[in-house]
């Protein structure tokens, strides 16, 4: 039983873990030379932007180290930012 709440605690620990940026993953490989972990968030992001049929885009939104992403009308989308 504890092993099984270890485990749990573990898993979300791993959820806050703060994720680097896009920018952040370029210069450290700028400096170290390794770019597998910038082909690999491009590679993400792709496949995210994939998924959206055309006339939509990809939002995305984190919440306590969560992130979802949904599929939504650019012209909503941007009548939404009009707004503000």
């Amino acid at each position: 039983m504890r092993g099984l709440i270890a485990l749990v605690a573990l898993l979300f620990l791993g959820g806050c873990a703060e994720m680097q940026t896009l920018e952040e993953l370029e210069m450290l490989a700028a400096t170290t030379g390794d770019w597998s972990a910038v082909e690999k968030r491009e590679r993400r992001m792709a496949r995210r932007a994939a998924r959206c049929p055309s006339g939509y885009i990809n939002v995305c939104q984190s919440l306590g180290g969560l992130q979802r992403c949904e599929c939504a009308a650019q012209e909503d989308f941007r009548s939404m930012w009009r707004e503000w």
